[in-house]
Formats: structure tokens, C-alpha cells, sequence
């Protein structure tokens, strides 16, 4: 299984599914240091540090991920509603996006 952590406060959540054995989890947000404390946890793969808004799109290809966690993130004036083009087009058909 391969997740993203996408805008999502990356301490805890990324901390447990490490503990319960997954070991292919990347990490996204777009701010640096959010994703930098990533980096220093040992518990994620890849890292983005990119917008995702009208006009930018995450760098990353189509169908790739099994799982994206985001729920806190899809609010006004973070990540607006209107840019969840960009989370289904990332996450592999069937994928799962829990809120």
C-alpha cells in the first residue's frame, strides 16, 4: 500500500501506520517546514513541498497512490474544495480517501 500524507499534520498519524508495518508513505504540503519535520521522523519515503490551488498541480503522476489522508486540509483559505481534481487524479481507482 503506498499513502500520502497530504496537507495533514504529519506527526501522529504518519508515527502509527509506521508502528503497524507501513513503510511506503510519502509526505506532502506546502510548507516547508511541515515538510522538513517530515524528513526528520524516518517515517516517510518522498517528499513534496508545492501549492496545490487553480493554478498548480502536484508534481506527482497519475494513479499513484492506494490511500491519501487529507481531512483537515479541505477547508477554505488551506486547500480549497476546488482542488480536488488533483486528489482524484493522484489516488489509483478504488483508492481510499478517509475524512
Amino acid at each position: 500500500m503506498k499513502p500520502l500524507f497530504h496537507y495533514r499534520s504529519p506527526g501522529l498519524i504518519g508515527k502509527e501506520l509506521y508502528n503497524r508495518g507501513f513503510r511506503n508513505i510519502d509526505a506532502h504540503d506546502g510548507a516547508a517546514a511541515m515538510v522538513d519535520f517530515c524528513r526528520t521522523t524516518g517515517h516517510y519515503k518522498e517528499f513534496y513541498t508545492c501549492l496545490v490551488d487553480s493554478g498548480h498541480t502536484l508534481p506527482i503522476k497519475d494513479n499513484r497512490y492506494d490511500a491519501i489522508s487529507c481531512s483537515v486540509a479541505t477547508v477554505i483559505n488551506h486547500l480549497p474544495p476546488s482542488t480536488q481534481h488533483e486528489i482524484i487524479r493522484i489516488i489509483k481507482p478504488g483508492g481510499y480517501v478517509p475524512s
